[in-house]
């Protein structure tokens, strides 16, 4: 009978293990920290079309996005779509489900951001790039 109480509880010790490996928060990255790569894969591929065709995508925000992600002269994917999400509008949007901006402030600068958490724009939780200074700034 103990043997048994024993092989039970490592089961049940082993599955806790287990469980705990596969529900690890440290496994997926944040929120903040996904979109923050999210805005850094576009500006990749934003600075990729314009080295290519010396000019930066035009029309909205679901436009350049798929002009990035192939429908441009050569085919050329500058953006892979696999890990970004989509609306029905096929906007590309930030990991709360929010359309991000993508806007060109001259023929050589952009900015690309994300109303945050909270979905709103304009608020201290933005997270905002900006070509200019090449980092994020607060908006």
């Amino acid at each position: 009978m103990t043997h048994i109480l024993i092989a039970v509880g490592f089961f049940v010790v082993a599955a806790f293990i287990v469980l705990s490996l596969l529900n690890n928060p440290i496994r997926k990255p944040a929120p903040n920290a996904l979109c923050r790569l999210e805005l850094m894969d576009i500006k990749d591929a934003l600075e990729g079309y314009v080295n290519r065709y010396e000019g930066y995508p035009t029309g909205t925000q679901s436009q350049i996005v798929k002009t990035l992600c192939g429908n441009n002269p050569h085919r050329y994917e500058f953006l892979d779509t696999h890990i970004l999400k989509f609306n029905s509008l096929e906007e590309c949007l930030d990991p709360w489900g929010t359309p991000l901006a993508i806007n060109f402030s001259s023929t050589s600068s952009f900015v690309i951001s994300s109303a945050g958490q909270d979905k709103r724009w304009g608020t201290k939780d933005d997270i905002v790039f900006n070509s200019v200074s090449n980092n994020f700034v607060k908006p």
